[in-house]
């Protein structure tokens, strides 16, 4: 699927083709900008989806929908449009210095939280725990995060622990809980409890707060709904992969969870749950000695 760059007609001679191509893409922007063509065209399109918010200091500047481009060939290697300000207009000097100062911001907040992260990392391994490469955790100082001794947090899952609409928020994990990859757990203004010796698969979202519905804000703008602001889940619980837990549930011992459920209520000890919205599928057949 081609993507829009503007009203720009397609290039007419195959030299403009050669041109637009991503094999030449670097010396396209060597020969018209300069040394910083070519650094905005490698670096932006290397680090832009790794920066996050710090992107905008691209964007929000004149001249800058070069970037942007470059990223779009990137993405699109069959497009072969040039935006109008891209045919032979040289970049002002107050534009590369936007330029090359927002790519300076955009390593500084790059490093800041790559060391964040480790931060993180041999802090909860002196009590034990085990965080993944690529964890993202994000805390505000008056909430709390607590991970017990033998648990592991696996690569891509984000840990957000934050204060909203004046509501401190906290995440424990007991003892010997295993959060596989790519899980997505949110305690902003809310508290999410996991006991111990449980298994969270892959892709889960736990939200402890939601916003109410029932405002004449944006919905962007709503508070939290005060009266569900919690989820727990006790000891022995087995999520499978891609569930969402919503606020205010509390999920019993020994309870497991099937594939791709939602749940949005309370689910019993020993029980499988599973559906979208979930239902009571049985109980668990508990046996007091492993054949």
């Amino acid at each position: 699927m081609k993507l829009p760059l503007g009203n720009v007609p397609p290039a007419e001679n195959p030299k403009d083709q050669r041109e637009a191509s991503p094999s030449a893409s670097s010396h396209f922007f060597g020969r018209r900008y300069g040394t910083e063509g070519i650094v905005v065209g490698y670096f932006a399109t290397a680090i832009s989806f790794r920066l996050g918010s710090a992107n905008d200091v691209f964007f929000k500047s004149e001249g800058l929908t070069l970037v942007e481009t470059q990223l779009r060939r990137s993405l699109d290697p069959g497009s072969t449009r040039l935006p109008c300000h891209a045919r032979g207009k040289r970049l002002d000097l107050g534009a590369r210095m936007r330029i090359f100062f927002g790519f300076l911001l955009a390593i500084c907040k790059s490093l800041v939280r790559l060391v964040q992260q480790q931060w993180w990392r041999g802090y909860f391994a002196a009590s034990g725990a085990r965080i993944g490469r690529g964890v993202i955790i994000e805390k505000d100082s008056d909430c709390l995060l607590s991970i017990g001794s033998g648990s592991a947090v696996g690569f891509g899952t984000l840990l957000i622990v934050k204060s909203e609409f004046g509501l401190a928020g906290r995440l424990r994990i007991g003892e010997h809980t295993a959060v596989n990859e790519y899980n997505n757990l949110r305690a902003a203004g809310g508290e999410i409890n996991i006991g111990s010796h449980c298994q969270i698969s892959q892709f889960c979202t736990l939200v402890a707060t939601n916003h109410t519905t029932e405002t004449s804000k944006f919905m962007i703008d709503a508070p939290w709904d005060r009266t569900k602001t919690s989820i727990n889940i006790e000891d022995d619980v087995w999520i499978g992969a891609n569930s969402v837990i919503l606020p205010g549930v509390r999920i019993g011992r020994g309870a497991v969870i099937g594939a791709g459920s939602v749940i949005t209520k309370d689910v019993p000890d020993h029980s499988v749950f599973a559906g979208v919205p979930a239902k009571f599928i049985r109980r668990r057949t508990l046996f007091a000695q492993e054949p």
